[in-house]
C-alpha cells in the first residue's frame, strides 16, 4: 500500500484436512524422518484394521465400518492426537513441491536494498497465498493502461499459484472448498495525483479454479478491498482499516461484561474461572 503496488491475495478454505490426509504418503514420510519400519507397520495395521462406530446422545451404533482395500479410510481419525502431526507431514511435502518459478509475494524496501519474498502464510489448514505484480511499466503507455496490465498479470499469476496449491492439496488427500475461499485485488485509481483503492467495478477480475477430480472451473468469491473478513479469529481487510474489527471486538467485550456484571459468583470461583 505504501508503494501503491498491485497485488492479489487468496484465503483458502480446506475441507477436513485431518480426515483426508493420504496415510500411505504419511508412512513414507515417517520412514524418511527416521521412524523404524516396524513402528510404522504397527501404526498402519492399527489404522487399517480399526473398527469405527458412531456414538450420539441416543447411544452407540450397532453397526460399524472400517477401511477396506477398495474404499480405504483417510486421515488419522476425528479427535486423534496424530491428526495435526500427519497434516504437518502433508503440508511439508506440499511446501517442498511448490514450483519455484511461480510468482509469489515480493516486497522491496524504500531504499531498494532489501527484498522480502514469500508464497504466503499458513496456520494448520488455514492458508493465505499472494502475488505481487511482475509487470514493468511501459513508458509509452498511459498510467491507466499500465495499471490494467499490472492487474491482468496479478490475476494470471495468482490463478496459476492457487491452482498449483489446489493440485498439491488434492494429491495429498485434501481438497479446497472453492466457494468458501475468497480473494482480494489491491489496485489503485489515480486522480489529481492521489491514489484510492480500486473497487471491484473499477478493476474487474475473476479467479477460476478446478477442485478435486472435477474439470469444471468455479469462480472464487472476490471481496472488496475494504470488506472485512475473519481469519483465525482476526478481522482484517485489504485496506488495513481496523475500524470494523475494533467495533466487533468492542461488541464482544460489552457482551462479556454484560454477562459478568450481574453474576453472583464468589471470589474463589472468579479466580478459578479467570486463571
Amino acid at each position: 500500500r505504501q508503494t501503491k503496488g498491485v497485488l492479489g491475495c487468496l484465503e483458502n478454505d480446506v475441507i477436513g484436512c485431518y480426515n483426508r490426509t493420504a496415510n500411505k504418503l504419511g508412512y513414507i514420510q515417517l520412514r524418511q524422518i527416521g521412524m523404524p519400519a516396524n513402528a510404522i507397520r504397527s501404526l498402519a495395521d492399527t489404522w487399517y484394521n480399526m473398527e469405527h462406530v458412531i456414538r450420539t446422545a441416543y447411544g452407540r451404533s450397532t453397526r460399524s465400518y472400517r477401511s477396506i482395500h477398495r474404499v480405504p479410510l483417510y486421515g488419522a481419525g476425528q479427535g486423534s492426537t496424530n491428526g495435526p502431526f500427519f497434516w504437518l507431514l502433508m503440508f511439508i511435502s506440499m511446501l517442498d513441491s511448490i514450483d519455484p518459478t511461480l510468482r509469489a509475494l515480493s516486497f522491496i524496501s524504500a531504499c531498494a536494498q532489501l527484498i522480502a519474498s514469500r508464497t504466503g502464510d499458513a496456520f494448520v489448514d488455514d492458508s493465505h497465498l499472494g502475488v505481487t505484480s511482475a509487470h514493468e511499466d511501459d513508458p509509452s503507455l498511459s498510467m491507466d493502461d499500465n495499471i490494467m496490465l499490472h492487474e491482468l498479470r496479478v490475476q494470471e499469476d495468482l490463478n496459476n499459484l492457487a491452482q498449483h496449491y489446489e493440485r498439491l492439496l488434492w494429491s495429498t488427500g485434501g481438497a479446497l472448498n472453492i466457494l468458501k475461499c475468497s480473494w482480494v485485488l489491491i489496485s489503485w485509481v489515480w486522480r489529481n495525483g492521489r491514489a484510492k483503492l480500486a473497487t471491484k467495478a473499477q478493476a474487474p477480475a475473476d479467479l477460476k479454479l478446478t477442485s478435486g477430480d472435477s474439470k469444471d472451473k468455479q469462480t472464487v468469491p472476490r471481496l472488496q478491498p475494504t470488506e472485512t473478513y475473519r481469519t483465525l479469529g482476526v478481522f482484517i481487510n485489504g485496506s488495513s482499516n481496523t475500524k470494523q474489527a475494533k467495533e466487533i471486538l468492542r461488541g464482544h467485550a460489552a457482551t462479556y461484561a454484560g454477562k459478568l456484571g450481574p453474576s453472583t459468583i464468589n471470589s474463589l470461583g472468579a479466580g478459578q474461572y479467570l486463571f
